[in-house]
């Protein structure tokens, strides 16, 4: 896998990331999900997750205490 389609933090492909954002029939997985992504309310529906660092920042989507669990996961993932 290229680092170009790879998002740094929780390693969803770029390749997914557009697939999920331009087919309205595509879900998101359960994994996913429990990674943190969602399609957010706060940026009409723009789809975001822990490695869209503004996004995710401003996101009310879930509390800082939420987010702050997804990107530990994510980090504890990663090794």
């Amino acid at each position: 896998m290229s680092e170009q389609d790879r998002d740094a933090s929780n390693g969803m492909m770029l390749s997914r990331w557009r697939e999920l954002m331009n087919d309205e029939s595509k879900q998101l997985t359960s994994e996913e999900k429990e990674a943190g992504w969602h399609f957010c309310g706060e940026f009409d529906g723009l789809l975001v997750g822990p490695a869209e660092d503004a996004e995710w920042d401003c996101c009310t989507c879930f509390t800082q205490e939420e987010k702050d669990a997804f990107l530990a996961k994510a980090k504890s993932n990663e090794s």
